[in-house]
């Protein structure tokens, strides 16, 4: 009699490629196998049977590769993912009202560095600046393509008002800010302040009534 006696098979990962995205399922592995006699059977850990898997999530995969001579063998891989990717933010409001020297700055945490920025008016920069007051919203993707989004609100301080009340005689005139006024009514100026602000000032005039004679 001759007895054949057979190598048992023998399982190679031979590639394995992460998971570009926390919580995706883009991993794959791919085995080469050789020896034993085939054809072969395989058994993975999550139930799949054939000899390269696709669309994978993390986690650790073990495939056992059995021929026809019921021998058989063992390898397995580990697939990683990166870290969530998050973004949080800082601003600046507008010095004044209905300004445009606003500012906010995307910071970024997780994924895979480096990251890019697209800020919803366009610029491309970790900090957008010269905004004006209202909602802004900005996309990060990190160097794997991975994305999250965030939405800001720049701020402006109030309007600045003040109003002054003064009463003059009929015929008289005051002089506030370099204008002279001499009738009944309500004005408005605008003025600077030390920021560079334009602030409100109302002023309300009000006459007193001139001498009566009397004549007999």
């Amino acid at each position: 009699h001759v007895m054949t006696v057979w190598n048992n098979p023998q399982i190679f990962i031979t590639d394995s490629i992460n998971i570009n995205c926390y919580g995706t399922a883009t991993g794959s592995i791919s085995t080469t196998t050789n020896n034993g006699l085939p054809p072969y059977n395989y058994i993975w850990s999550n139930g799949s049977s054939t000899p390269n898997l696709n669309n994978l999530f993390a986690g650790t995969y073990i495939v056992t590769i059995t021929d026809s001579n019921q021998c058989s063998n063992t390898d397995s891989v580990t697939l990683i993912e990166p870290s969530l990717l998050e973004v949080t933010s800082n601003t600046t409001p507008t010095t004044c009202f209905q300004g445009n020297d606003g500012t906010a700055t995307a910071i970024p945490s997780g994924g895979t560095p480096a990251y890019s920025y697209l800020w919803s008016d366009g610029q491309i920069t970790q900090t957008a600046v010269g905004l004006s007051p209202g909602i802004y919203s900005c996309t990060i993707t990190d160097s794997l393509g991975c994305d999250t989004f965030i939405q800001i609100n720049i701020t402006d301080p109030p309007q600045i008002t003040d109003t002054i009340y003064e009463s003059i005689c009929n015929e008289d005139s005051i002089l506030i800010n370099g204008i002279y006024y001499n009738a009944l009514g309500t004005y408005t100026d605008t003025l600077i302040n030390s920021f560079g602000c334009d602030s409100i000032l109302f002023i309300d005039i009000d006459t007193f009534p001139g001498p009566i004679s009397l004549i007999n």
